[in-house]
């Protein structure tokens, strides 16, 4: 067995790749690595589990790729497509449709990066506020009455959670 050091989107690929029977594919940054690198192997005739080549279908668009995918699973094919985050917002309409029925799919998505106000629990887009004091309240809105509950804190300054501490 050969071993070698390989990226993500390779690692994702690879894994879609053996269990599909079907690719409906649009290369969009930052998936486009996972789409071509089934394309390849698809074109240099590897298999997938069953002993099937892949067939790789490229879309015009993200909304088209999930056209297919959905088709393709009605037909009883095991079909997988690759997206990034922006473009599985435009999968959204076929994602109800295909979970409504219960078809099974393999979707790796790749995202850059989780945009900073979905982590903070206000949602203030980077807006800062009086920091430790702010911090302060949310700790105690986290429990009331006489029963504690679990409180989420995200403190403004890494000093100011040393002084929550």
């Amino acid at each position: 067995m050969t071993k070698m050091t390989i990226d993500g989107n390779t690692a994702a690929s690879h894994v879609a790749y053996a269990f599909s029977e079907v690719a409906a594919i649009y290369p969009i940054t930052p998936s486009s690595p996972m789409a071509e690198s089934a394309d390849e192997w698809a074109t240099q005739g590897r298999l997938n589990m069953w002993g099937q080549k892949l067939r790789i279908a490229e879309m015009q668009s993200e909304g088209g790729a999930a056209g297919a995918v959905h088709g393709s699973l009605s037909a009883g094919a095991l079909t997988t497509t690759y997206t990034a985050s922006q473009g599985l917002l435009l999968m959204i309409p076929n994602m109800y449709k295909i979970s409504g029925e219960l078809l099974p799919m393999v979707m790796p998505v790749s995202a850059r990066a989780i945009a900073q106000h979905l982590r903070r629990p206000s949602g203030r887009h980077g807006v800062q506020t009086n920091g430790l004091r702010h911090d302060r309240r949310l700790l105690r809105a986290g429990s009331h009455g006489s029963r504690p509950r679990r409180a989420s804190v995200y403190p403004s300054r890494t000093r100011a959670l040393h002084q929550l501490l």
